[in-house]
């Protein structure tokens, strides 16, 4: 799947986020308890800010055509254009824990 297209999908998220929002903004409103009022509007901000990054991931990858964090993965890995990232752990001298594969059962 085209990592640009995985970009523009990530405004589904945003949105949810946003609606979610509104209703805990709109069930604000309707309390009369200043204490309740207060911390919906911190889970609303939270909310806000949840949304922004997501959006803002999905935008720079809808520019960039890839994922924001590949190029920390393959800095961490130590890949470069001819290395898997097993090869490049091993060089650095890290163990990758390998989960044993089972045999099919019949």
């Amino acid at each position: 799947m085209c990592m640009r297209f995985v970009g523009l999908i990530a405004v589904i998220p945003a949105t949810m986020f946003l609606a979610v929002s509104f209703f805990v903004l709109f069930a604000a409103g309707k309390t009369e308890l200043a204490g309740l009022k207060k911390f919906a509007k911190t889970i609303a901000v939270l909310l806000w800010i949840c949304s922004a990054l997501i959006f803002t991931a999905g935008v720079s990858t809808v520019f960039m055509g890839g994922c924001p964090m590949m190029k920390h993965h393959m800095k961490c890995c130590g890949m470069s254009q001819g290395m898997d990232c097993q090869q490049g752990m091993m060089q650095q001298g890290m163990v990758c824990d390998k989960m044993p594969v089972s045999k099919k059962v019949k």
